[in-house]
């Protein structure tokens, strides 16, 4: 079902205002007073949506992985995949540094690294090996990788081009001899 424009308003208003004071303050001492009075907004409509501060961020944090996704295409090669993912981040650079500064989520590496669409091409490289421990080592060293890789270049204020870092993170997962 999709969501009125009043409600999508009401929930881009606390993601804005999250992001905002997560510059400042970490997540678990973010008050939902706080929150709610940044925003512009009642602390009961915040309760009708989301049950904790925490509730918002992982909205934000799946939000942003569906849209990824959006941006992908199963066809498209892993240089392709992650220039677009590059310009996606580039795009909502604010959350994205947030995200990583904050370390609120360990598992986000992996979890963006798991999307289908990315999984397949960065695993391409396994050659003939069948172990089920081997094979995930190896996704979860891949996944924190390329993920800290692609945040220490969207941290710099001057950085090379989401082809460049592309290109770079693709000739590294092609270095990288598994058979």
């Amino acid at each position: 079902m999709k969501e009125n424009q009043r409600i999508m308003l009401t929930k881009r208003l606390l993601k804005d205002a999250l992001i905002k004071m997560l510059q400042t303050t970490s997540l678990e001492k973010v008050g939902i007073s706080a929150l709610c009075e940044n925003a512009g907004i009642n602390r009961s409509t915040f309760y009708k949506y989301y049950g904790s501060q925490y509730d918002l961020f992982e909205e934000m944090e799946n939000d942003m992985l569906e849209r990824i996704q959006e941006e992908l295409s199963e066809r498209s090669t892993l240089k392709e995949s992650l220039i677009r993912i590059c310009r996606f981040l580039e795009k909502n650079r604010e959350f994205a540094l947030t995200l990583i500064n904050l370390n609120i989520d360990r598992h986000f590496p992996q979890k963006l690294f798991q999307l289908q669409s990315i999984k397949e091409k960065m695993m391409l490289n396994t050659g003939n090996y069948s172990d089920p421990a081997f094979l995930s080592y190896t996704a979860t060293f891949l996944s924190f990788g390329f993920f800290f890789l692609i945040f220490d270049w969207i941290s710099k204020d001057k950085r090379e081009s989401a082809e460049e870092i592309a290109e770079l993170i693709v000739k590294l997962q092609a270095s990288i001899h598994l058979d």
